[in-house]
């Protein structure tokens, strides 16, 4: 199932933030935005059609462009089962002329807040499941 969550508390300016930084990403040239291709790794930039959710009805692939982050990750976690699930993030050098000054921190500040939530709402899962309310942690690393 779904759920909307509303009064979530977060600042509304970190959402601002990240969907402005979010549009200029995507409005760069393809050539600046293949300089974190996420092509062999689970995090970086993927082109428009370089996707399929369900290639059983489409064989064009998705009509989208992504950019995937996540928690960074030491280096022991880059190996083994879940190798391939992990990463270190990719992003464009804010210095050069071509990139977008702020990126990369507001992208981490909304993953930062998203986490936050997520985490209290796994305290409300565990109460709903009748655990202790740290009962997930031990699955999940912020």
């Amino acid at each position: 199932g779904f759920f909307y969550l509303a009064h979530d508390g977060v600042d509304d300016g970190v959402i601002e933030d990240m969907r402005a930084k979010s549009k200029a990403f995507f409005a760069l040239d393809v050539n600046v935005k293949s300089r974190i291709d996420a092509a062999g790794s689970s995090r970086g930039w993927t082109r428009m059609r370089a996707e399929t959710l369900d290639a059983a009805h489409s064989s064009a692939g998705d009509s989208k462009e992504g950019v995937y982050i996540g928690r960074e990750c030491a280096s022991e976690e880059l190996e083994g089962d879940y190798a391939t699930l992990v990463g270190r993030n990719k992003w464009l050098d804010e210095t050069s002329e071509a990139s977008i000054r702020g990126y990369r921190r507001a992208m981490e500040r909304y993953y930062d807040t998203m986490v936050g939530i997520g985490m209290r709402l796994l305290t409300l899962v565990a109460a709903a499941l009748d655990v202790e309310e740290d009962y997930f942690d031990t699955y999940w690393t912020p």
